[in-house]
């Protein structure tokens, strides 16, 4: 049900469709002469230090290369960011800071557990996630409130998006954001409040977005 947007939420099933999606609604934005603000539930960054020490670069965009370079993800959002995981713990002393992953997975680089994980040297939080109540570590890739799987994929996935659209398409605060398309960061957790109360949507993801 369509709440007080413009448009009822579209429910997709995978990763693929959404972009196809996502294509469709930046071409449409860019031929109309229209901008396009397009915000993502999912981290986009990492802690201090992180991007330096896996690209030699200290900017979380130059993560997102790293990342569309190595992960897989198939149009039935069958992925190998377990394994991409693993890999980037291998460059940080001791185990971690990535942890999490089912039962069975054998990936002796990836601790099971957030306590097994030692001396990485990484903060667990980033700066605005110390700001909101709740906001689980981008570290986390498995079980209930975990956003690092997402964010892996998701940031590969822009990055892409960012190769194909060029000066068109810029991603805030990394940018300046004057292009005709920004990509931001959200935490559709800020507004749990309005979601409770809305009693005229199917799920809580449609309130969320809607709302939003």
């Amino acid at each position: 049900t369509a709440g007080p947007g413009a448009m009822a939420p579209v429910n997709l099933p995978t990763r693929f469709a959404a972009m196809d999606h996502l294509r469709a609604q930046i071409n449409a934005a860019l031929c109309a002469g229209q901008r396009l603000l397009v915000a993502f539930d999912i981290g986009f960054g990492y802690p201090v230090g992180f991007a330096e020490r896996l690209t030699g670069q200290a900017q979380a965009l130059a993560v997102w290369d790293w990342l569309a370079a190595r992960i897989e993800d198939d149009a039935k959002n069958r992925n190998n960011r377990f394994q991409v995981a693993a890999a980037m713990n291998r460059a940080f002393p001791g185990l971690g800071p990535f942890w999490g992953r089912p039962v069975g997975l054998d990936l002796p680089d990836l601790p099971a557990k957030g306590r097994a994980r030692h001396g990485h040297g990484l903060a667990e939080l980033r700066a605005t996630e110390g700001l909101c109540a709740g906001a689980h570590p981008v570290w986390k890739l498995f079980t209930t409130g975990s956003v690092g799987s997402q964010s892996l994929l998701g940031q590969a996935h822009l990055a892409r998006l960012r190769a194909e659209y060029g000066a068109a398409l810029q991603v805030w605060p990394m940018q300046v954001a004057d292009a005709p398309v920004v990509l931001v960061e959200t935490y559709l957790s800020l507004i749990d409040g309005p979601v409770r109360a809305a009693t005229d949507y199917a799920c809580k993801d449609a309130a969320q977005v809607d709302l939003l």
